[in-house]
């Protein structure tokens, strides 16, 4: 029990005591003195003092408890918000209770969710480490593939060299029996003459001895000439043969290395397509970039001044860095671009592979821009999957900037039912938007935005073309049209019209 209760209490008491004793007192004394009030008796009187004695004692009494003990202030005049207090505070107590309750059934839930969660994650670290396991072991895989493929790759170029050579070989062969055989036909021609006029000489020995000794002789000259081209005829035939034989050998080894480089790529390419992939699965950070997405562009205008051209794919590749930072790119190193033109490769004309670093790219791309004269869109392009915190490999897309549509043509039309809810003919013209405008723009060369669009909707217009479409409440015509000339690099605009 609390002071202040005891101390009220105990006053209480002695204030009773107090109160009896005085007006015991007082009623004696006024019963002495015989006074008569308003014409009561003297005993009456006395009674009727004593009384509002008492009740004066005992008001003087409350107030002085009511002004020194707030508890009891309270208690006395607020009993009753109090006892409503009590029982709001009863109730609210019921209901924390039961929330109470209620909350430990749920802690215990969660706490068996969280336990569930670890063995999930414990899981998952398991199946994290053996994918980083197998990761290692497919970029040791890939690396054995590539390694493979550049050596089939040379193989296959030193076979296509020597194929070259064979080729030029029999050629140079075929060439010289041709000349060995016209050789022949003239010799034969000469033993045919030289055989004539010696059987002429036969005829006439007595006048023409000396002749025919000289024409045997030559006849017999021709026929061992002809004899030793046979021969080599012969043998020119034989290594051409075996040369043959050479080149069949080289084409069939050059038809199995090819099928083997055929293997050896596709190998290549599924190892790096499961490498890529576990590559997503195991780098639990954003992607920002999907291969082949574009990060900026820059329409570069016809211009010879080729210094221009190098500042202006500069600036290009510039704001690809900085949209790059924002997305979460990050240099390689400091003091670098996050966004980095990777090699280019290609074959010169003397078949020897080269190649271009950024500088030599932007130099030889300003070369080819001023050398065709002609408007072009340069875009930044990621080359593969980039993640938070990476830095971004890409290469440089070039197009001609050509006008695509004019104002006023016609890019689709279709049939819409004016019956139809405002709400349902709103969804056909997005759809005939989405589809049907946008395969026909891209068609015809237009280039969407980063963001994959063509252009923005104006949202106004469209709702005046579903008001026009709903007032026919028929099957109507839709045609939409190029609001502006457009342009591969510009963004399209469009209007509704209705030919009706």
């Amino acid at each position: 029990m609390h002071i202040y209760t005891i101390l009220l209490i105990g006053a209480w008491i002695l204030g009773s005591g107090l109160v009896a004793y005085v007006c015991d007192n007082l009623g004696r004394k006024l019963g002495k003195k015989r006074l008569s009030l308003w014409g009561m008796r003297p005993r009456h009187t006395a009674m009727v003092f004593t009384v509002l004695t008492g009740v004066g004692i005992a008001a003087v009494t409350v107030m002085l408890v009511a002004l020194m003990v707030p508890d009891a202030r309270m208690a006395l005049f607020q009993s009753v918000q109090i006892n409503e207090d009590l029982k709001d505070l009863t109730r609210l107590q019921e209901n924390l209770k039961t929330r109470n309750r209620i909350l430990l059934k749920n802690n215990n839930a969660l706490e068996q969710t969280a336990k569930a969660a670890e063995t999930r994650a414990r899981r998952t670290e398991t199946k994290a480490e053996a994918a980083r396991v197998e990761l290692v072991r497919m970029e040791g895989q890939r690396d054995e593939v590539r390694r493979a493929y550049l050596s089939t790759k040379s193989r296959l170029q030193g076979l296509i060299a020597s194929r070259k050579q064979l080729a030029r070989q029999v050629e140079e062969r075929q060439q010289r029996l041709a000349s060995m055989k016209r050789t022949l036909a003239g010799l034969q021609g000469d033993l045919s003459r030289a055989q004539s006029a010696a059987r002429i000489a036969r005829k006439d020995r007595t006048e023409a001895r000396n002749d025919q000794i000289q024409a045997e002789k030559a006849a017999q000259k021709a026929q061992e000439q002809v004899a030793l081209l046979q021969k080599n005829v012969l043998d020119e035939s034989r290594k051409l043969e075996a040369l043959s034989d050479s080149l069949k050998r080289v084409s069939n080894e050059l038809e199995l290395t090819q099928t083997d480089l055929d293997e050896r790529r596709r190998e290549l390419s599924a190892v790096s397509t499961g490498y890529v992939m576990n590559n997503i699965v195991f780098r639990n950070k954003p992607l920002l970039y999907s291969s082949d997405q574009e990060i900026a562009r820059r329409v570069i205008y016809n211009t010879q001044d080729q210094q221009e051209v190098n500042l202006q794919i500069v600036k290009l590749l510039e704001a690809a860095d900085e949209e790059a930072r924002a997305m979460g790119a990050a240099p390689e190193k400091p003091g670098h671009r996050a966004v980095q033109l990777i090699p280019f490769k290609y074959m010169d004309e003397s078949n020897k592979d080269r190649t271009l670093e950024e500088s030599e790219q932007i130099l030889k791309l300003s070369q080819e821009f001023v050398k065709n004269n002609k408007d072009v869109v340069i875009r930044v392009v990621a080359t593969a999957n980039i993640f938070e915190g990476e830095a971004v490999k890409a290469t440089l897309k070039v197009s001609p900037n050509s006008l695509v549509f004019k104002r006023g043509d016609v890019i689709a039309k279709d049939y819409i039912d004016g019956r139809m809810r405002e709400a349902e003919i709103l969804k056909s013209l997005i759809e005939i938007l989405q589809t049907r405008v946008r395969y026909e723009a891209i068609r015809k060369g237009m280039i969407p935005s980063p963001a994959g669009t063509l252009g923005d909707l104006n949202w106004d217009h469209m709702l005046e073309a579903v008001n026009e479409i709903r007032t026919t409440q028929k099957m109507t015509e839709v045609q939409i049209i190029s609001f502006t000339d457009a342009w591969t690099a510009d963004p399209l605009t469009v209007r509704f019209i209705l030919p009706s």
